[in-house]
């Protein structure tokens, strides 16, 4: 493969990452009572079940896993890339955290209080202080945080199933939190923001429990695969990860298969804490499941699955993009509609805002060499103003057949 095909993998994985995360991510915004373990009024029958079963099987729990991944791989990027611009890396890279950290907390407070760029942010330097490990390190210590987070998890239902009454939810402050959030966010700009500021003090710390170790053994995951070079030799690498479609699909799919049952059907919260302990353990199969068969399909389909890549190569500001347009159209910023939208509409939604997103991401990167916010977060890493405009417009390319 040419060297413009290893990088355009890598941005097609992103973009998919991009789709899951949205498909996910849009609830929060559609209504008030995702992840209450209430009712939910946007299920208005039996088609919005099934489809809301089918988003927590194939991507709740499992696309930040991706785009953690994939943040892991990128920072060996920055490593090379530090390295032939001749600077000292972990300046730069504590220099892009930072940046990254303040674009977090501004996305978090004005547009959507369950961002994950702070949590990256402090992660990051986690992997910072690792730039030495070879690969066989970072797997072993992944592997090894990903089985101590999944055993916490089995020993926390099994206290569930002991002391049932210290895990039970309180179902009438549950509707009085999501009516407060339903009104605080179809009200007014200012109103939005303070619930943002509110909700955010609550769900930060609850998302670095529920996700951070995942998150930071997806880093290392990707760290070491970024030091194997696995996605600059596609061939040398079908046999592992034949391997790991084999062993990831059937493990991850029976978890997610367990979990959804354990969300949506009505079980008691001893269940619902074991069934969260199992996918805990068997998301990461489903997650590198997805790369290995996503990976093994791009050699032969590289030009069907090219439309992708644009969108993965804005990443960031695609994903801070999501959070603007979903705003103005279910938050008081716009028009408001959080809470009347079945959710059939939201996944229909979900899936016309990403087609606008890699509409405009093709007809972006054909005149600009990067994406608005990856320039902003370029400039605090290089302590430099890059060229943003290309010296000639480009046509948007596929590529060919790889072999």
């Amino acid at each position: 493969m040419t060297g413009a095909d290893r990088i355009h993998v890598i941005d097609a994985l992103r973009g998919l990452a991009l789709l899951g995360i949205l498909l996910v991510n849009i609830l929060v915004f559609a209504t008030p009572y995702y992840a209450t373990g209430l009712p939910d009024p946007a299920v208005h029958g039996p088609l919005d079940q099934a489809l809301y079963a089918l988003i927590t099987l194939l991507f709740e729990t499992k696309f930040y896993l991706l785009f953690s991944f994939l943040f892991g791989y990128s920072f060996t990027l920055q490593m090379t890339a530090a390295t032939r611009a001749g600077a000292p890396f972990r300046p730069r890279m504590l220099r892009r955290l930072l940046g990254l950290a303040v674009i977090g907390v501004l996305h978090a407070t004005l547009l959507y209080h369950g961002d994950i760029l702070t949590i990256y942010a402090l992660l990051g330097v986690i992997l910072v202080l690792a730039e030495h490990w070879d690969a066989r390190r970072a797997i072993r210590v992944a592997l090894t945080l990903l089985g101590v987070n999944a055993l916490v998890w089995f020993v926390l239902s099994g206290l569930a199933f002991a002391e049932p009454t210290a895990f039970a939810t309180d179902a009438a402050a549950e509707l009085r939190e999501a009516r407060q959030a339903l009104t605080g966010f179809t009200g007014s700009p200012g109103e939005v923001v303070a619930e943002h500021a509110r909700q955010y003090r609550s769900t930060w710390p609850v998302l670095v429990g529920l996700q951070g170790v995942g998150a930071l053994a997806a880093f290392l995951l990707g760290f070491a695969a970024g030091k194997l070079d696995v996605f600059k030799s596609l061939e040398s690498a079908q046999a592992i990860l034949k391997k790991t479609l084999r062993l990831g699909l059937p493990v991850g799919v029976l978890g997610a298969m367990v979990y959804t049952g354990t969300v949506h059907l009505n079980v008691s919260e001893p269940v619902k804490v074991l069934g969260f302990a199992l996918d805990t353990f068997t998301a990461p199969f489903l997650t590198a499941a997805y790369v290995a068969l996503f990976t093994l399909t791009w050699p032969r389909h590289a030009g069907k699955l090219y439309w992708l890549v644009p969108a993965g190569r804005m990443a960031l500001s695609n994903y801070l993009g999501q959070s603007l347009m979903c705003s103005l159209i279910f938050h008081g910023y716009g028009l408001k509609l959080m809470g009347q939208v079945s959710l059939l509409e939201i996944a229909g939604i979900a899936l016309a805002l990403f087609a606008i997103q890699v509409w405009f991401s093709h007809r972006w990167l054909s005149r600009f060499q990067y994406g608005p916010a990856e320039w902003v977060l370029r400039a605090v890493t290089t302590l430099s103003i890059p060229r943003l405009k290309r010296a000639e417009v480009l046509s948007p390319r596929k590529p060919g057949r790889a072999a």
